[in-house]
């Protein structure tokens, strides 16, 4: 059984700017930052056409959730489903708000891992209009 509580420490050495390129050659910039006592991590994205995007990580009673605040207009929430063992966590989508139906496009799942080397991958899956899941994957190096 997962330790949620643990794990979300884990992503608190996050804490900084970290920009990647995406599989497209698109540039994005996350900045990452604790607030509310340190039990919300804040993962603030920009994106090369300045679209801005957030999820909030925090903790649920014993869920790990990550809340996406998405520039589509919707917002998902993600549970902490697995933790594989080379420790990518993996996040699937259980409810959002303005989001009729899961058919309709969101963000339906990410995995994010903290590498060896101290980079950080994170790949989203989101349902397009065509109802099809389609995944981006992106190679973040820290900013310091």
């Amino acid at each position: 059984m997962l330790n949620h509580l643990a794990i979300f420490k884990t992503l608190h050495p996050l804490v900084g700017s970290w920009n990647g390129i995406n599989e497209d050659g698109h540039p994005a910039y996350i900045t990452y930052s604790m607030t509310a006592n340190d039990t919300a991590l804040v993962e603030d994205w920009t994106f090369h056409n300045g679209m801005n995007a957030l999820t909030i990580y925090h903790m649920d009673a014993q869920t790990l959730m990550a809340m996406h605040y998405c520039p589509i207009g919707n917002q998902p929430r993600l549970d902490l489903k697995r933790q594989r063992g080379d420790g990518t966590l993996e996040f699937e989508c259980t409810s959002a708000t303005h989001l009729k139906s899961f058919k309709d496009p969101h963000e339906h799942a990410f995995d994010i891992k903290i590498n060896q080397d101290g980079t950080l991958y994170r790949n989203e899956a989101y349902v397009e209009d065509s109802g099809a899941l389609e995944s981006n994957g992106i190679l973040f190096r820290r900013i310091s």
